[in-house]
């Protein structure tokens, strides 16, 4: 005799008898009975399976399709046309972020939260709003790339402006310490006799002449360092005019990447809660369906051995 494959009931999972005559599956248990076709699905769910598998998610999408055609509820059907979209053998890819390139406007995915039944819409929805958390993110990660490199070019001016300020007030003693760096430590040695005969000189004037030269010197020593001191004011208030519009904007930058950079540590904890559950919940399913197809499997024995004897 022929082999006969058995199913199982949908409903209590009870061993279907077959109706020749009518050409139906029927269910002892609870009395519900099945069409031929009813159970093609099964089939084309597996071919599906298959080749999803083997990466040829053009025609697994076409055969998860044709289940939806049927059974447009079909939970196996609309988790398998969201992972051909998002080109995935299961959904743990989903929670390494740089994996996917699904939106969570993604068509398929619209469809299955339409579609799905109210025990597995959340999985969905868990999908949807992980999608859209990681789009956030991706995006306030372009706005943070610009923001620092707009940060670092006015960090950089201000840098330079702060520079300029420093040598500005430390000009005069720079450029003494640095016109006496020049000079060789023989000569600097040389000019200690030249200094000590112009002081002399100054102070042999000075008896000579009397005080008044001795006064006029100081005068026009304090003249030109009050010159010196008023230069030096004026190109640092000129210098903190520019300084602080700068340094106001690189601290706004800085205060815009710094909450930026804590909206998105946020937003991938939440992503990474939301990605545990999903994987977790598409581990379990496959582990379902795996014991579901073994518990068949040993059924179908069973009857094929009785169908033999």
């Amino acid at each position: 005799m022929a082999i006969v494959k058995s199913h199982l009931c949908k409903s209590c999972g009870g061993l279907l008898n077959i109706d020749l005559d009518r050409q139906l599956y029927v269910c002892p248990f609870c009395g519900l009975t099945y069409d031929y076709e009813y159970f093609r699905e099964d089939n084309v769910l597996e071919l599906a399976d298959r080749a999803l598998y083997r990466d040829e998610f053009g025609s697994a999408k076409e055969a998860y399709e044709f289940v939806l055609q049927k059974d447009p509820h079909n939970f196996a059907a609309l988790r398998g046309i969201v992972l051909c979209s998002g080109k995935w053998k299961s959904m743990s890819p989903i929670a390494l972020k740089e994996e996917v390139n699904m939106e969570g406007s993604d068509p398929a995915l619209l469809t299955a939260l339409e579609k799905a039944p109210a025990e597995n819409r959340e999985f969905f929805e868990n999908i949807r709003d992980s999608l859209n958390i990681l789009s956030e993110y991706r995006r306030n990660e372009t706005d943070l790339n610009k923001l620092k490199a707009e940060r670092d070019t006015h960090s950089k001016q201000l840098n330079q402006l702060l520079t300029a300020k420093a040598e500005n007030n430390e000009k005069l003693s720079s450029s003494l310490y640095g016109l006496l760096m020049e000079i060789d430590e023989l000569d600097r040695l040389k000019l200690i006799p030249v200094a000590i005969a112009i002081l002399a000189g100054i102070v042999y004037a000075t008896w000579k002449t009397g005080w008044w030269l001795l006064a006029t010197i100081a005068v026009i020593a304090a003249i030109i360092a009050a010159c010196y001191k008023i230069s030096k004011a004026l190109t640092n208030r000129s210098l903190n005019a520019e300084i602080k519009p700068v340094q106001e904007k690189v601290d706004k930058l800085k205060s815009d990447c710094d909450k930026i950079a804590v909206q998105n540590k946020e937003l991938m904890e939440h992503y990474k809660e939301l990605t545990q559950k999903i994987v977790a919940a598409d581990t379990e399913y496959l582990k379902a369906t795996s014991a579901d197809d073994t518990d068949e499997d040993d059924l179908t024995g069973s009857e094929d051995t009785s169908a033999e004897d």
